[in-house]
């Protein structure tokens, strides 16, 4: 389970005037790109399956097998504590926080001890050193850590080593924009309009299916719009 201890300052992605400007879209436009851009902000989070924004987290784990605790806000930076379920608060050096190129964050057990073991014979799940026997055993664990893009609609400078929302996910939060106002419009089907010239028929229009353009399924959006955002999908 995740809550914000210190909650982002803002869920959306991209500021509504950056956007307009981005667009190139008229002043009269921004009251539904707000609302679009806040729809945008949360449809990116679903689809990446994990909090972007910036913030102060914490998160309990159960039934944890193996020495990784993966992070449900991404990317981590910090973190302040780990504690067990028994109010014991781990040593630092009992764990590190490990951070992929593409937002992947969890936290790692130092010299090999899992945070949890799995008991085939039982079909248990342990916590280290636990004794195997009376009730199965399901450890808990929470930690404390700051995780999150610092995004442009924050005001101030980002902390120390925190980095800001990358431009190549700035440049598929547009597309996803667009695609919401296209939705809107009644052309949320539309992949790609062209035009060729043939010897008889003189110009045609090719419409293309959403299911011939690939769509995600968990949030309906074209494969178009997902270039950069699949990379730093979280696994399912």
């Amino acid at each position: 389970m995740l809550t914000a201890i210190i909650p982002p300052a803002t869920r959306n992605l991209m500021a509504p005037e950056t956007v307009l400007a981005r667009l190139k879209l008229a002043e009269s436009e921004l009251d539904d790109l707000t609302l679009q851009v806040a729809e945008a902000s949360a449809i990116v989070a679903r689809y990446l399956r994990y909090e972007p924004c910036y913030g102060t987290w914490r998160e309990t784990f159960a039934g944890v097998i193996g020495d990784r605790l993966y992070l449900g806000a991404r990317p981590a930076w910090s973190v302040q504590s780990v504690t067990y379920r028994d109010g014991t608060v781990q040593a630092a050096d009992s764990y590190r926080l490990d951070r992929g190129p593409h937002g992947e964050s969890s936290i790692v057990r130092s010299y090999g001890v899992p945070w949890g073991i799995y008991w085939p014979a039982s079909g248990r799940v342990d916590s280290p050193g636990a004794v195997l026997s009376g009730a199965p055993v399901l450890p808990d664990w929470s930690s404390d850590y700051t995780a999150g893009w610092w995004l442009p609609e924050m005001t101030g400078e980002p902390p120390v080593s925190v980095e800001r929302f990358p431009p190549d996910l700035e440049r598929d939060f547009l597309k996803v924009v667009r695609w919401i106002r296209a939705t809107e419009g009644g052309l949320g089907s539309l992949a790609a309009l062209g035009i060729s010239k043939t010897t008889n028929e003189g110009a045609s229009v090719e419409f293309f299916s959403a299911k011939e353009q690939g769509v995600d399924a968990e949030t309906g959006l074209p494969a178009s719009c997902t270039i950069s955002l699949a990379l730093y999908r979280r696994a399912a």
